[in-house]
């Protein structure tokens, strides 16, 4: 909560400290607690094959919304909070977003609680599982493994990636389990002829379909970037990697000492997008997306002079008129680099409704906080 002067006289005439408005206090309150029974944990795989355990609860309003599954992240969460099935835990919204199970209420604990065995083999393909070193995520190491290549392709197609508008994840979880599609290259080889294969497939869903997905063949290098998944690579990476590559052929090739020398990208981001570049299969595909007909140009963003110019800026909550995306767009043609979490390196927090637990944290460092009203009136300059 933000109270602030409703004056635009009062709030000149009050200013601003070195860090903060004069004109202005935000309020953070106690999240709201409420018990309810834990019924079942199930493990899900994502795109990267990482098994993620998810429990699943009686329905219960927190913070104004009906909570009934919150993920547990990994087995030593489990574990270190002694979680089973059937106990009464505490749940809360951290940052009045996110669903978290903060503690078993162990004297509620029924005598017939069962303690959760985490999968050995994966839950979906029954493949091997390993732990990267470092890591403390369990992970499927099929790369067939069906989970593994639907998630794959729901983040290919999806808005920051390749935005190919259409393919939601009824026809995706079709396509994949057909075997239409089992790589994002093979989505581009897709025919009218293929689509009337499926149930509810009519003419003009077909025409739609086919055109979004040569429409997504011209896209940036950043949207390019991020859509071949590579671990520790999102939006705001894979901006960094296009505007220091400039094209995919220089992105190929690409050094570990590139890779470490790019302000933004640490060790063991490095690492990672390296790995990546100096693997035959992914090599494969980035050349069969070309070869498909894909085109990834780098952008050079033209930015006008703000007072957002130079600096580091994150944004949270909703901003009106604004999606996700577009905000953070707005926000970088106004000379900013947008952050995806707060810092100490962090200028600025964007504060939309809605705001979560970024804005205690800037409020913490002493952060400059700016009012979703005042950013708007700076993108419309």
């Amino acid at each position: 909560l933000v109270i602030k002067v409703d004056d635009v006289k009062y709030q000149e005439k009050l200013g601003f400290l070195s860090r903060a408005p004069r004109f202005a206090v935000a309020f953070k309150f106690k999240p709201e607690e409420k018990e309810t029974i834990l019924k079942n944990i199930e493990v899900q795989v994502g795109r990267t094959g990482a098994l993620t355990p998810v429990a699943k609860l009686e329905p219960v309003q927190v913070g104004g919304v009906t909570v009934s599954n919150v993920t547990l992240h990994n087995p030593n969460e489990i574990k270190s909070k002694d979680i089973r099935i059937g106990d009464t835990v505490v749940v809360i919204r951290s940052g009045d977003v996110i669903p978290k199970i903060v503690r078993v209420v162990l004297d509620k604990r029924p005598l017939d609680s069962k303690v959760f065995e985490f999968p050995k083999k994966c839950p979906v393909c029954g493949g091997d599982t390993a732990v990267t070193d470092g890591d403390v995520i369990v992970r499927c190491i099929n790369d067939e493994c069906p989970s593994k290549i639907t998630r794959y392709i729901e983040y290919f197609v999806s808005k920051p990636a390749m935005n190919i508008d259409g393919l939601g994840k009824e026809w995706i979880n079709a396509f994949t389990k057909s075997g239409l599609v089992k790589t994002p290259a093979d989505i581009y080889k897709i025919t009218k002829k293929d689509l009337f294969k499926f149930e509810r497939m009519g003419e003009k869903l077909a025409d739609n379909m086919i055109k979004s997905i040569e429409e997504s063949k011209n896209t940036t290098l950043k949207r390019f970037i991020y859509a071949l998944g590579m671990r520790q690579v999102g939006e705001t990476t894979a901006d960094l990697l296009a505007k220091y590559f400039t094209s995919i052929d220089n992105f190929k090739k690409a050094t570990i000492e590139d890779l470490q020398n790019i302000e933004g990208i640490g060790e063991i981001s490095a690492k990672s997008i390296y790995d990546f570049l100096n693997n035959k299969k992914s090599l494969k595909l980035i050349e069969d997306l070309i070869n498909a007909g894909v085109n990834p140009v780098f952008e050079k963003l033209t930015t006008v002079e703000s007072p957002l110019t130079g600096k580091n800026v994150v944004i949270t909550g909703s901003i009106e008129g604004f999606t996700r995306t577009s905000a953070k767009e707005t926000t970088e043609r106004l000379g900013a680099t947008v952050q995806s979490a707060v810092s100490k390196n962090t200028d600025i927090l964007i504060v939309g409704e809605k705001a979560g637990s970024k804005l205690k944290k800037a409020q913490d460092l002493g952060i400059d906080i700016m009012e979703a009203d005042e950013f708007i009136k700076i993108a419309n300059l």
